[in-house]
């Protein structure tokens, strides 16, 4: 009896600490295959000497308003900054429903022939946990893309 006692308190100590080990890993999985599909779309547009993006995207074969759902990359073969038909998809990323992802300035992350960005501008996005405490530290990820094609990846305080 006494060690069932022991071992509830314990679990009520340590549950609330792995929760957030499990949010952390989750955190860092889903920001890795962010910078991975940016360093794809760009690497993609060195690659074929052509302009590619990553976009946001719910199925995978179009580009949405929300982030949500996903992403995807695809080699941008007329060069305008959108998923037209008989461009190809080249990999769809679901998205982790526990994080919540947005962009700080459009929906499309373009980049040219060179591997720089299709737009002069820098352009971030943001990632945390969705059910984050406003201050919490070390539950959101901000990727920044500057107009060179880098990409730079910072931790912060959820907002």
């Amino acid at each position: 009896m006494v060690v069932v006692l022991v071992l509830a308190i314990l679990t009520t100590i340590a549950l609330p600490s792995f929760k957030s080990v499990i949010q952390q890993s989750r955190l860092t999985t889903q920001t890795n295959s962010l910078v991975a599909g940016l360093a794809l779309a760009r690497s993609e547009a060195i690659r074929t000497v052509q302009a590619s993006g990553l976009c946001p995207s719910s199925d995978g074969s179009s580009c949405s308003a929300s982030w949500s759902g996903g992403w995807l990359v695809w080699d941008d073969t007329n060069g305008d900054g959108a998923l037209s038909s008989g461009e190809t998809v080249v990999r769809f990323q679901a998205a982790d429903s526990n994080l919540t992802l947005s962009a700080t300035s459009g929906a499309v992350v373009g980049f040219d022939s060179r591997g720089r960005r299709a737009s002069s501008t820098d352009q971030s996005l943001s990632l945390q946990v969705a059910k984050c405490t406003i201050g919490a530290t070390g539950l959101k990820r901000t990727i920044a893309i500057a107009a060179t094609g880098s990409v730079k990846v910072t931790q912060g305080a959820c907002s």
